[in-house]
């Protein structure tokens, strides 16, 4: 070999410029990548200009060869739903007064800012308009057996669903702007607009507390929070005043109390404390106020105990076993339920997520379908196809938390059940006996462990057991607020994807008749319990999941910010909510009043 040759060659093997030619094929394939990834991306744009879908415009109301299907709500029930149906299949109208779908999990971010109300927000249109045109349905749309199949009618119409007939199957509405009143006649309706927050009949908690249950709630919370922190800097403010507005109350340890009150600490203790005087924040205290026994109710003993301990670490004072009894403009009255000692708490700000209340509409179609078929006070009662009972054409449906499944009345089964607890037989319920029952009991009557904080105060007036009348009581109250199913977005989101699918089945015999799907042809529903997850603050949440043990601290953290990434509505929400992560981070929250 030739000097210069053999020089080369030793020149090209060493260690640096073999570095250095890995790197540019790693560059080169990179940019290979990007390359295809663009020219995909410029395909599926180009698509969709050349194949625009029908404008989400006044939906034609005339009579039509496929079925129309209004969908009431613009929930986590709806937009699975309209996610899992079969767009060749039916004509859809989604009709709601709120314009946009809001990832609620993010809804106690967004009310101090660590996240923007726009980023966790979709407008419903658009959403049609996408989900209409997906593209594995393209090649049906355009051809079918060769011939063209004519584009199904997916609009959106921004009203209030006033009442639902299901005799004559009308939609009746009132349009948000303008109030003109309308009907929407339907082959199949779905009633999917969630519930009410339960104001524990006091009026004033409507006016004077927060509810945390939509896009508007957040708003207003995030524009009272900086009223009374503005309120309090403002030097003609009294000491009492700026006591009374540094004050910010949350009623109900659930999971969406527990998050806006690890929210609200995050802010104060690190936007706020670095924005505003140090010795105006001195007096700042975020309370917690909860009936129960414990934090996080729906969760194991362990991740209750621990999100207590890390609440009273951080500061956040927790007045447990406390009911309200009494609410005013600017202060709530409580009082210890075994003590009966009742204190008052002014309060600047104070955010109401105790218990759940039957929405209007829901009233008004149970009242049209008589108390024999509609038994309970909270929500309509559906079948094990989430069809509504007592529907004459069984064409009318309801998922999510304005439903609960059918079930066989606890009280109706009181011998077996108090038999079943009084294990020494001697005709009363000791609490050892008790809490042995509910474990016993807990996969058949899921609803009994739900409630058993309404029978605490029978053993602890007086006396440690309980007689066969009390008992029978606890049932019938029990049956009275049942909704069989936790009120959550998991629950929510299963039961619109489950109907999405069976209303795709239904469509796709239609007009046939149902009753022989709905006989054994198609499963019933089964919820799934895939866990739960609540943040605590300081980028601390806690998983609890139903095949391993409860995780916790910053790795749990990191988990649910994750999962909320891959289950926003689109890549754009999940774009928008990193960079508000990023920015928080860094810059801290926005604390400016528009």
């Amino acid at each position: 070999m030739h000097p210069s040759h053999r020089a080369a060659a030793t020149l090209a093997n060493t260690p640096r410029l073999v570095r250095f030619t890995r790197m540019l094929h790693a560059v080169r394939l990179g940019l290979y990548t990007i390359g295809a990834g663009t020219a995909l991306w410029l395909g599926y744009r180009s698509v969709q200009v050349l194949n625009p879908p029908q404008p989400a415009g006044p939906p034609s109301l005339r009579p039509s060869a496929r079925p129309r299907l209004v969908v009431c709500g613009t929930g986590w029930a709806s937009h699975a739903l309209l996610r899992s149906l079969d767009p060749r299949l039916c004509d859809v109208v989604l009709i709601s007064d709120r314009n946009h779908f809001v990832y609620t999990p993010l809804l106690p971010s967004a009310s101090v800012g660590s996240v923007e109300l726009r980023s966790i927000v979709v407008p419903a249109r658009e959403l049609l308009a996408r989900l209409q045109r997906r593209w594995w349905h393209w090649p049906q749309l355009l051809t079918e057996s060769g011939q063209a199949v004519p584009a199904t009618e997916w609009s959106f119409i921004n009203a209030r669903v006033e009442d639902v007939d299901p005799l004559t199957k009308q939609v009746h509405c009132s349009a948000v702007h303008g109030g003109a009143r309308f009907s929407v006649p339907y082959d199949v309706a779905v009633l999917a607009v969630g519930s009410g927050t339960n104001d524990g009949g006091f009026p004033a908690v409507r006016s004077c507390c927060h509810a945390l249950r939509s896009a508007e709630d957040a708003r207003a919370i995030r524009s009272a929070l900086n009223d009374a922190l503005e309120g309090a800097a403002e030097p003609s403010t009294s000491a009492e005043e700026r006591h009374r507005l540094l004050q910010f109350v949350v009623v109900g340890a659930g999971p969406s109390g527990c998050e806006i009150a690890a929210e609200l600490h995050d802010f104060l203790h690190e936007d706020a404390r670095r924005l505003f005087p140090r010795s105006l924040l001195d007096d700042v205290c975020v309370t917690i106020v909860q009936s129960g026994a414990t934090v996080l109710n729906g969760f194991e003993k362990r991740i209750a105990e621990y999100a207590t301990e890390k609440f009273r670490r951080d500061g956040i004072q927790l007045l447990l076993n406390h009911r309200v009894v009494d609410v005013t403009s600017d202060a709530l009255t409580v009082m210890d339920k075994f003590s009966q000692e009742a204190q008052t708490l002014p309060f600047g700000v104070c955010i109401w997520t105790a218990g759940l209340a039957m929405h209007p509409l829901i009233r008004r179609v149970a009242e049209r379908l008589g108390a024999q078929a509609q038994s309970n006070r909270y929500a309509l009662v559906v079948n094990h196809h989430l069809g509504v009972v007592g529907d004459p054409h069984r064409a009318l449906y309801a998922a999510g938390d304005c439903s609960t499944l059918q079930s066989a009345a606890t009280q109706s089964h009181l011998d077996k059940l108090f038999q079943l607890a009084d294990i020494d037989g001697d005709g009363r319920i000791h609490v050892y006996e008790f809490l042995r029952f509910i474990r016993i009991v807990r996969d058949e009557y899921p609803q009994l462990a739900e409630f058993v904080s309404m029978i605490e105060p029978d053993f602890h007036e007086g006396q440690s057991s309980i007689n066969r009348e009390q008992f029978q009581k606890w049932l019938v109250k029990v049956d009275e607020h049942s909704t069989a199913l936790p009120p959550t977005a998991q629950v929510a989101f299963q039961q619109g994807r489950y109907l999405g699918r069976l209303l795709n089945e239904r469509f796709r015999c239609w007009p046939a008749g149902f009753d022989e799907l709905e006989a054994g042809l198609y499963p019933p529903f089964e919820w799934r319990n895939l866990g739960a997850a609540a943040y605590l603050g300081n980028s601390v949440s806690v998983l609890q999941f139903p095949f391993m043990d409860p995780l916790y601290g910053n790795v749990a953290f990191w988990l649910w910010y994750g999962y909320s990434l891959l289950h926003l509505f689109s890549w754009r929400s999940r774009f928008l909510v990193m960079i508000d992560f990023v920015k928080t981070r860094v810059l801290g929250r926005d604390i400016s009043k528009f």
